[in-house]
Parts: structure tokens; sequence; C-alpha cells
């Protein structure tokens, strides 16, 4: 779908938004993304607290752990390939497989 860029930005057609109601807009990789927020994540903070996972710095760290998950994400491009165990020279014995 082609659409005319005005002065003041691009209009999304409502039928594309069906049932959302509020998305983030961000350019990544050289596109312009449009994702569907279906929830705040800051109002789901302590919803799902870390247990019984030998961290016991959470709550000091949390930024930490937040931006080091989403470098992780955006490290990577949607259009990265998958990589099979088939590539794989030499395997690392103490890998544990997960």
């Amino acid at each position: 779908m082609k659409v005319k860029v005005t002065k003041e930005g691009v209009l999304v057609p409502k039928k594309l938004l069906k049932g959302i109601k509020v998305v983030d807009i961000r350019k990544q990789n050289g596109l312009i993304v449009i994702v569907p927020l279906t929830d705040d994540p800051i109002l789901g903070l302590g919803s799902n607290p870390i247990k019984d996972s030998g961290i016991t710095d959470a709550s000091e760290n949390h930024d930490f752990y937040i931006l080091s998950q989403m470098g992780l994400a955006n490290a990577y491009g949607d259009d990265e390939p998958e990589y099979s165990l088939d590539l794989i020279k030499e395997p690392n014995p103490d890998y544990e497989g997960r």
C-alpha cells in the first residue's frame, strides 16, 4: 500500500489497526516500524518475579537486565538467517544444550 507523506506525516488506515489502541513507532534498521502495544510494560513490573534462578541482585540491576535484553534483541534483525547445527565446526563439549 502506498501512502502520501504530507507535512503532518502519514495517516495509517484504521482497518490496519483494528482493535489496537496504542502503537509504538520507531525507525529500525532503515525501516519505519509500527508495533501494536497491548499493555504498558511498566504496569507489568513485578508480576513475574525472578525465582530460583540464582540471581540475587535483580532489583538492584533491573535496568541493566532490561537494557541487556533489549540490546540482544536489537543485535539481530528480522531478516537474520537461522543457522543450523550442521554449521558448527567444533562443538563445545561443555555445552549442556538447552
